[in-house]
């Protein structure tokens, strides 16, 4: 089919995930761990966003199909070729709070995609992975960094296998339920991924002590092998640089007058706190086949084959108009007035 059509994409509530558009991790995960233990599609609950972003991800994999989706003419060969990801931009009224939305949706949805926000560093999953490792193995007794780990690549655990380790042991902290299902727990797969699990925690705290930080992320990447399987996933390239920036960071940090493991980790927090992102790696180029996600100010999609304009739910700001006063640069104030006549 030849580009030349408008389409209205209608999002509704009762649309549910198909196992062909669950989410690709999900995919992965359930084909890891033999189809078992994972989350039912039907019990994924969706925001509108994500479910917005569903619906266009949907159709973006239609119109790329190399087999019936959408030819566009190349005017430098001057023949008619598929669709790419790269001929395609997602145009947003705001970027803050829908642009993280849009490009993890898609990603999970097997579709590269790119937006150039400045923020989100501390979001991406590549970062909050490591930095979950780090923190377990400065102080293992803590809850969500550990059950964070165990659910991740890294340790590969279910959802189901986490809640069988936390109800062997519900009185005691997360790391003592782990260490004690390690060595009398009933399922012996569980079993041998914990005792892997916490002979390579004990091996990176014993490091910690003569170790530089960038030299123990390097050496947690290669030997769980987690560099590579981002490097794998959908936009490996910039998760790649994500976790190269956060080794940099670590090398400037050690050069300053605070070292160690702990200060590090504080260190990072207080960015996340105060909001001082690094913002994602920028390692998307123009030649780079990937879904561009703008703001509508930045881009008009002239550039761009396929346009997607999203958002377009969001009413506008009509606080202003409620309010008793109004103001105008031009015209001034204008108070509420009620002509009882």
């Amino acid at each position: 089919r030849l580009a030349n059509d408008v389409e209205l994409l209608l999002v509704t509530e009762e649309e549910e995930p198909s196992e062909g558009e669950m989410p690709a991790e999900k995919r992965t995960e359930d084909a890891e761990a033999g189809e078992q233990d994972r989350e039912d599609p039907e019990d994924i609950v969706y925001t509108k966003k994500e479910m917005e972003a569903r619906v266009i991800a949907k159709r973006i994999r239609e119109l790329t199909d190399p087999d019936t989706g959408l030819l566009l003419y190349d005017t430098k060969n001057q023949t008619h070729r598929p669709a790419e990801y790269r001929d395609i931009v997602i145009l947003l009224r705001s970027m803050t709070g829908w642009s993280e939305v849009f490009v993890n949706t898609l990603m999970q949805e097997g579709i590269p995609a790119y937006a150039d926000t400045g923020t989100g560093y501390f979001q991406t999953l590549e970062i909050t992975t490591i930095l979950n490792v780090l923190r377990i193995i400065d102080n293992p007794r803590q809850d969500i960094p550990l059950a964070g780990v165990l659910y991740s690549p890294i340790v590969g655990l279910t959802s189901t296998q986490l809640a069988l380790i936390r109800a062997a042991d519900q009185n005691n902290s997360m790391y003592t339920a782990v260490c004690s299902y390690a060595r009398e727990g009933g399922d012996e797969e569980i079993r041998l991924r914990l005792e892997r699990f916490l002979d390579q925690l004990e091996d990176y705290r014993a490091m910690v002590a003569y170790t530089p930080i960038h030299e123990l992320l390097q050496e947690i990447l290669e030997q769980t092998g987690y560099y590579y399987y981002v490097m794998a996933m959908p936009g490996g390239e910039r998760r790649k640089a994500n976790i190269d920036m956060l080794i940099s960071q670590a090398v400037r940090f050690e050069k300053g007058s605070y070292s160690g493991l702990f200060h590090f980790i504080r260190y990072i927090e207080k960015l996340h706190k105060y909001e001082v992102d690094f913002g994602e790696a920028a390692t998307s180029g123009e030649q780079d086949n990937t879904v561009r996600i703008m703001s509508i100010h930045k881009s008009k999609g002239l550039e761009f084959p396929i346009v997607f304009v999203g958002g377009m739910s969001k009413q506008f700001n009509t606080q202003d108009i409620r309010s008793n006063i109004i103001l105008h640069s031009e015209l001034g104030v204008g108070p509420e007035y009620i002509d009882s006549e």
